[in-house]
């Protein structure tokens, strides 16, 4: 691949995480709100469960940033490798948000 298709195709890439990523962190914080207003209005307690997944989450969130981070501070040769890092973070992140929701579903259950 040439140096500049490779340049494009990275700034194209970190383009659409980054976007994917500032949708992610809006729907993090609906979701964050939710378990806020829940807690308070006594709908569920805060258990340690609900706890810990919100701090996985957290904990992946800004694993994911510093990955993707990274990558765009990559040169155009070696941010490929990056990328499945940068794709790993991503799938922790998913899997924690996805185990958030349901901690707070089973606690409104």
């Amino acid at each position: 691949m040439s140096p500049q298709t490779n340049g494009t195709a990275k700034a194209a890439y970190s383009k659409s995480t980054c976007k994917k990523l500032a949708e992610t962190k809006a729907k993090l914080e609906g979701i964050n709100a939710k378990i806020r207003n829940a807690v308070v209005s006594g709908s569920i307690d805060a258990s340690e469960q609900l706890l810990l997944a919100q701090q996985a989450v957290e904990l992946n969130l800004e694993t994911a940033q510093a990955q993707l981070s990274r990558l765009r501070k990559s040169d155009e040769e070696s941010w490929e490798d990056l990328k499945k890092d940068v794709e790993d973070s991503w799938e922790y992140l998913s899997r924690s948000i996805k185990n958030l929701a349901n901690r707070f579903s089973d606690g409104m259950g």
